[in-house]
């Protein structure tokens, strides 16, 4: 008896458009499925395809039924929102390729394939009426497709990404996508080069999570909705990536309008997880260690008008230690204030950051901005004993040296600054004689051990090229956690192995079976 799945359309993501098949195996699979559509059309007396419309139809089955497969591999709850309506296909639309301006889905034949796929119980479909609606149409992979997936051997390392897809996109100011502006002062095509040759390496890397199978349903709870860490989104609209494995893509988004605003790097699973399981990331087999650029924002504020950056950026003289990651989210909200609000007055309506009563109001969703702004304030001045508005005040005069960049929306500009910095990082790391994988986090990056100390010097080597000045670079010491009962001096027995090995093999089978998936069509990772 198949498996009842819940249903819960909130529980989704937007469809993909630039897959590909990741070898001859997972399209002679897809194959199987056109022919069936194929048939179905000559049984309904149409006409048969011309070539050429028959490589269009295939080319989206294969997007089609690889998106379906992601999400299948990655969360079986998980819906795919898409959309049926004409602007969405057109010049200007979410499926328009600005870069070739050429459409990357024909409204036409996407629909027809659903809806094909769907009517033979290969989809479940929820359909949404025309007109504006809160959830746009949504779709599944149905038991009976997922049958077809396990018949063919297709799991997530089936699904690669279309080298031709654009990887460079600009949103305006309501964070819709739009036409590519004019370059200036910008390289498009080296951009693009270059984000094409870092995606191009990370299809070749072997990148798995070491974690349970009980960690990972938690990571899917968390991810899903039913937590507040899910549904974030950054300011330019990305929403938070999903547990997927066959993401391992990125795109430069930038914002504004404009090639000067944002351009950091979206779309790998791993800028998803909880910051708590990153340590648990692997790449090739090996395990993996994270850098990151201490104070970065304020680093490079500093650094552009030649001076060194506080030692305590985000912890203003007279406040305790613990206060720093709300003073880290303080000092972005100051940077990307707009300029009225350097009236003390309007103040009020900023919220404190990550505080939060112990118990949330029942209506808490349907609050408006203001009134949750009001109840996380004094959430924050039960804890520090001080209102929200000093830790603001006091930021304000810590940086003074910097006014100029506060209460003037300078967060488009770092972004763009920080964005170009992590990709000379990536590329540097490429050009090494051995090359190094890594994995990018906005200011951030995960490669494995061995290989952190070319990370280290790359990152210094960069930041003061493209700055000026120094930076200082924080280490991630975490490591595995030790298993209950470990005595570092104590003796290692034959058993104790066996038993760890088998213990390992029930509790992290996901773990175990994405291993397999890649050496079955890959061979060992190096």
């Amino acid at each position: 008896m198949a498996e009842e799945i819940a249903v819960d359309l909130t529980n989704s993501r937007r469809n993909r458009v630039d897959l590909a098949p990741a070898n001859a195996a997972a399209r002679n699979s897809i194959a199987e499925l056109m022919g069936e559509y194929e048939a179905e059309r000559a049984a309904q007396g149409e006409n048969r395809l011309r070539e050429v419309d028959r490589h269009t139809y295939f080319r989206q089955l294969c997007i089609l039924v690889l998106d379906l497969l992601s999400a299948w591999e990655g969360d079986r709850t998980k819906f795919i929102g898409y959309s049926r309506g004409k602007q969405n296909f057109i010049k200007g639309g979410s499926y328009w390729d600005h870069e070739t301006d050429t459409p990357l889905l024909s409204q036409h034949v996407y629909r027809t394939l659903v809806d094909f796929l769907a009517a033979n119980g290969y989809v479940e479909s929820h359909i949404e009426t025309p007109g504006f609606k809160e959830f746009s149409s949504r779709m599944r992979a149905s038991p009976r497709l997922a049958e077809f997936f396990e018949r063919h051997e297709l799991s997530w390392v089936s699904v690669s990404f279309d080298p031709a897809a654009p990887v460079i996109v600009v949103k305006d100011e309501r964070k819709r996508l739009i036409p590519l502006p004019e370059p200036v002062n910008f390289d498009f095509d080296g951009a693009a080069a270059s984000l094409r040759r870092i995606n191009e390496n990370l299809q070749q890397s072997f990148i798995n999570l070491n974690v349970t199978d009980a960690e990972h349903d938690e990571i899917l709870a968390r991810l899903s909705g039913d937590q507040t860490s899910a549904g974030e989104h950054s300011e330019i609209g990305e929403p938070r990536q999903p547990l997927e494995f066959a993401n391992r893509t990125l795109k430069r988004v930038f914002a504004n309008s404009s090639y000067e605003n944002g351009g950091r790097f979206y779309g790998g699973w791993w800028q998803g997880l909880p910051s708590e399981f990153r340590k648990f990331i692997e790449i090739d087999g090996f395990m993996t260690v994270e850098m990151d650029f201490t104070t970065m924002q304020p680093s490079m504020m500093y650094g552009l008008i030649g001076e060194p950056a506080p030692k305590n950026a985000y912890i203003p003289e007279g406040w305790p230690n613990e206060v720093r990651e709300i003073g880290k989210k303080a000092f972005m909200q100051l940077i990307n204030a707009k300029t009225v609000m350097q009236n003390e007055k309007r103040w009020r309506s900023s919220f404190a950051p990550n505080c939060f009563p112990d118990a949330l109001p029942a209506d808490w969703e349907n609050l408006s901005k203001n009134a949750k702004a009001r109840i996380q304030n004094t959430a924050f001045e039960e804890r520090f004993g001080r209102p929200y508005t000093d830790l603001l005040n006091d930021m304000v005069k810590l940086h003074g040296p910097i006014s100029e960049y506060l209460f003037s929306q300078a967060w488009g500009r770092m972004q763009r600054l920080d964005s170009d910095i992590a990709e000379r990082v990536l590329i540097r790391l490429l050009d090494n004689e051995v090359p190094v994988t890594a994995l990018p986090i906005h200011d951030s990056f995960i490669v494995r051990r061995g290989a952190e100390w070319d990370l280290f010097h790359t990152m210094h080597e960069v930041f003061e090229e493209v700055v000026g000045v120094p930076c200082d670079i924080r280490i991630d010491e975490a490591v595995y956690h030790r298993p209950e009962g470990y005595e570092p001096d104590g003796l290692v027995f034959g058993e104790d192995i066996h038993d760890a090995a088998k213990r390992s093999l029930i509790e992290k089978s996901r773990y175990h079976r994405r291993e397999s998936q890649w050496e079955r069509m890959n061979g060992p990772a190096d």
